[in-house]
Order: structure tokens, then C-alpha cells, then sequence
């Protein structure tokens, strides 16, 4: 198999296809540095009308971590639901259930992440809080926005919301990854 030697003498081994360098994207990078999570969560039975929220909290200054959410993807078993992103509400969101983020590099010592709070269903006040984004989706589809990567504030909360305006009861999915940086 072809390689080259870099400016330190490292042997890199080339693609056997192309003889060309292997590359990777950065998020598929911080996986193999076991810096790449992800967090997902299902509304079963979201009433039409009705708002579910799932928020996170991005680490500390002193953590030296910076968030990059890359991919987003939702789903809804119903047309018109309506989804916002907000940054910075002026008072923290409260309460709410723990979620789970999960490291994708699943081999030996497994870092948690660096996420101060990962939390649904949690009480609201979006009252100075700065709205990124506005989706609205459904009808059974997937929508899915990987090439846009957000480089997120530290200690900062960040809440995702759902509406149902469907006209009927629908289950609304969410997945995200993000690495640390």
C-alpha cells in the first residue's frame, strides 16, 4: 500500500484506490476523539395546539469546551408542526426530565459529555430569548439540516420547541449531534 511521510516523519498511509490522502470531516474527526454526542426523544401523543420543549445548557467558559451542533433531525406522524430554536432566554428554563447524550465513539473509556443540562418538558419563559431558527415540517417526513453547523455560546441555555398544528394528535422525533471542541 502506497504512504507518504509528513513534516515529523509519520508515515501516512494513502487510499489504495486513488493513491490519494485519506480525509475526513471534522465531525466524523471528533467522533474517532471521542468528542462527537448525540441526544434524541420522542412526544408520543402531542395534542394539536400543544408545545413540547427540550433544552441544554452548554458548558462552562472555565471547561474550555465550545458546542458544534451540526445535524438536526425531525420527524412527525402529522403536517404543520412548527419547530423554534432560541438562544439566552432571560430567565432559565426549570424543572423538566434529564435526557441522555450518548458519545458515538463507543470504544473503550467513554467521556461524558461536556453539556452542563440536557432536559425536556421543562417550564419556559422565552422572554428575552433570540429565536435562530423557524422550521415548520410534516405530512411523515424527515427533515433534516446537517450542512448547517452552529457555533454555540458557552454557559449559555438554548431551547428547541415543537407546536403541533396539525389539526390531530401527532408523535414528534428529534435527534441531535454535536461535537466538543
Amino acid at each position: 500500500m502506497p504512504r507518504l511521510s509528513d513534516a515529523q516523519g509519520h508515515e501516512i498511509e494513502l487510499d489504495e484506490t486513488t493513491n490519494g490522502l485519506p480525509i475526513i470531516t471534522t465531525d466524523h474527526a471528533a467522533v474517532h476523539d471521542k468528542m462527537g454526542f448525540s441526544v434524541s426523544g420522542v412526544f408520543a401523543s402531542v395534542a394539536n395546539g400543544a408545545t413540547v420543549n427540550y433544552a441544554f445548557k452548554t458548558p462552562t467558559v472555565a471547561s474550555g469546551k465550545i458546542i458544534h451542533l451540526k445535524v438536526k433531525e425531525f420527524y412527525a406522524a402529522g403536517n404543520n408542526v412548527r419547530t423554534d430554536f432560541y438562544e439566552a432566554p432571560t430567565n432559565a428554563p426549570t424543572n423538566g426530565t434529564d435526557l441522555v447524550a450518548y458519545n458515538h465513539n463507543r470504544v473503550g473509556t467513554i467521556p461524558a459529555t461536556t453539556m452542563q443540562a440536557i432536559k425536556t418538558a421543562m417550564d419556559l419563559n422565552l422572554t428575552g430569548a433570540l429565536n435562530l431558527e423557524t422550521l415548520t415540517f410534516g405530512n411523515s417526513s424527515v427533515v433534516r439540516t446537517s450542512d448547517i453547523e452552529r457555533v454555540l455560546n458557552p454557559d449559555t441555555w438554548y431551547i428547541r420547541t415543537f407546536t403541533n398544528g396539525s389539526g390531530a394528535t401527532a408523535s414528534i422525533n428529534f435527534f441531535n449531534f454535536w461535537y466538543e471542541e
